[in-house]
């Protein structure tokens, strides 16, 4: 595992993998049973849409297409959700657990910048079908089909490159079956977490 800031107990758990594979609703399990906080760039790029009108001018119309921020806008999101939780200055919050970031390999250069909070890295990687994921969607009704095949080919296209340039920053990626249950999903996370916190006090 990758580890960033000496004397930090916090364990930071990056969620990878396609929009609605899962990833929100076990980061919300895993907040639950842990103590911790949510780092999630698509909550902040729905709160700019609402609030910031030059933010929704510049970059409403990639948001509707499906089409993935630049890395930098990406970034800076993420940056002011820490600052506004405050996370920067806190050694001992539990589980951060990040959502919707690493999506590129430029991203996963970044990460360094945002995870200084955090003492160590592991990486959930959800593999589901473009089935699952079109039903998933649908049942949330807020995207077209058109444009669930395009953001799904978009991490299909990037996630080789994104894993092997994690695990060469040394970063633990564990694969996950998203075509199970979120009881199933959740109680394997919960498992393969704690053995990987295990492996790192005796590191």
């Amino acid at each position: 595992m990758l580890h960033t800031k000496p004397g930090a107990k916090n364990q930071g758990v990056i969620l990878l993998g396609h929009a609605s594979c899962g990833k929100t609703t076990q980061q919300k399990r895993l907040l639950k049973q842990y103590h911790g906080h949510p780092l999630s760039v698509g909550e902040m790029v729905r709160f700019k849409k609402e609030t910031d009108p030059i933010f929704r001018m510049k970059y409403g119309d990639m948001i509707s297409e499906g089409k993935l921020l630049p890395d930098q806008v990406a970034l800076d999101l993420l940056r002011e959700q820490i600052r506004q939780k405050e996370l920067q200055q806190k050694s001992d919050l539990g589980i951060i657990a990040i959502d919707g970031f690493c999506r590129t390999p430029g991203q996963v250069k970044m990460l360094p910048s945002i995870v200084t909070c955090v003492q160590s890295l592991v990486g959930f990687d959800f593999k589901v079908s473009l089935e699952t994921v079109m039903s998933r969607a649908g049942e949330r009704k807020r995207d077209d089909d058109l444009k669930i095949i395009y953001r799904f080919k978009l991490w299909e296209d990037a996630r080789s490159a994104v894993l092997k340039k994690m695990q060469r920053k040394g970063i633990e990626i564990i694969p996950v079956d998203g075509e199970g249950s979120e009881d199933e999903i959740s109680a394997f996370i919960d498992g393969e977490l704690k053995a990987a916190m295990k492996r790192l006090l005796v590191a």
